[in-house]
């Protein structure tokens, strides 16, 4: 419970139905990024699984056009 007392001396008790409300919103929207980020990495590793012959073709002519 949050309790806040202004300058003429009153106080207020903020609910906690919006403390919770608050809470819960924080955590949908980590969850929203937690979601994208793991949708993100698996699109990675199946693009890599695929591709990854190419990616490394690719890599590996860079590198003897660079020389290394």
């Amino acid at each position: 419970m949050i309790r806040l007392i202004d300058f003429s001396g009153n106080s207020c008790i903020f609910p906690k139905n919006n403390q919770k409300n608050m809470e819960t919103e924080f955590g949908q929207g980590i969850l929203e990024y937690a979601l994208i980020f793991s949708f993100v990495v698996v699109l990675l590793v199946v693009l890599l699984y695929f591709f990854g012959d190419r990616v490394e073709y690719i890599y590996q002519s860079i590198l003897d056009h660079l020389n290394f």
